[in-house]
């Protein structure tokens, strides 16, 4: 985790250095907006630190934002740590509400697809699969609020709650962003699950647990299931990541308020530090996603958890 952080701070902090043009007269450049003297830049310029060598804004970049010191947006002046503190909320509930929605459709298909190997229930899931692979979670969402207003008359929210002021309005708001945004790894998830578990089938052991007389549900659930979740704790681990990026559309389609959004206002407006602060937070965010799976493989699967002692 720690050289993928150090790598990402220094392509964050060099990717907005090669972006031509000056931050300062790029946001004072808008339709209305007051034409800056060459004074004025220069203030500007010195009270953003944008004035100073290349090297010393690399190493105050990269110190100040290991204590999440983040700096100053050029476009409002806010505080950028405290902006982005407000978004991330939003965002994580969304992506973590798409992931459980995946997991609690896809595993159960999964597992009934290998059960009922090439009979009429394995055919239909596996179809309804590739209908959902199939379909961009970006035009999944324009099709749904042309339907809904159409219908209903209804349009995304303009103003959400956060999960700490109103969880159930949250839920609510973003469940069906969430579900949109969890329709295309069900697809994927659904074969992980299937060709895990038909490995999983074919094991001497389950055949050794229906020969003492286990019912067929205490084979799966306590013997096939945790051995064959590793490869799919492994794809929604890599998905989760996935999905921390599709976020950033749905959020745009939606007009949800979150990270997503910001960043991509930040961009728009070449205001770098509060761009570089909400893409540090969602790198991040996905950081944290891949140490949870790795947790996750000792708890499931005490065979790593012996591993590591051995190593040890």
């Amino acid at each position: 985790m720690f050289p993928a952080l150090f790598i990402m701070l220094t392509l964050l902090f060099f990717a907005f250095q090669v972006i031509p043009g000056d931050p300062v007269r790029a946001i004072f450049s808008g339709e209305g907006a007051t034409t800056l003297t060459q004074e004025q830049v220069d203030y500007f310029r010195n009270l953003f630190g944008l004035d100073k060598p290349l090297h010393i804004r690399y190493f105050k970049w990269f110190w100040d934002a290991l204590r999440l010191d983040l700096g100053l947006s050029i476009q409002t002046g806010a505080e950028v740590t405290k902006e982005v503190s407000t978004r991330l909320p939003v965002t994580s509930t969304l992506v973590i509400m798409a992931l459980l929605i995946t997991i609690v459709i896809a595993i159960p298909f999964g597992i009934l697809c290998a059960f009922y190997q090439d009979k009429w229930p394995d055919y239909v899931l596996r179809i309804v699969a590739l209908f959902a692979l199939s379909m961009p979670s970006f035009w999944v969402g324009v099709l749904v609020i042309l339907m809904f207003l159409y219908l209903w008359r209804w349009f995304p929210p303009l103003d959400y709650a956060t999960i700490f002021t109103d969880p159930w309005m949250t839920m609510k708001q973003l469940f069906l962003p969430a579900f949109i945004l969890g329709v295309r790894p069900v697809g994927v998830a659904v074969r992980v699950v299937r060709s895990s578990m038909l490995e999983v089938f074919r094991e001497d052991f389950l055949r050794t647990a229906r020969a003492k007389g286990l019912i067929e549900r205490l084979v799966i659930s306590r013997h096939a299931l945790p051995n064959g979740l590793i490869p799919v704790i492994t794809f929604f681990g890599l998905e989760a990541i996935i999905l921390v990026g599709a976020a950033v559309l749905i959020e745009q389609i939606f007009a949800i308020p979150g990270l997503g959004t910001l960043v991509v206002d930040a961009v728009k407006a070449r205001d770098m530090y509060m761009a570089q602060g909400g893409m540090l937070f969602l790198f991040i965010l996905s950081l944290v996603v891949n140490f949870i799976v790795d947790v996750l493989y000792g708890v499931i699967d005490p065979r790593v958890r012996h591993e590591y002692a051995r190593g040890k």
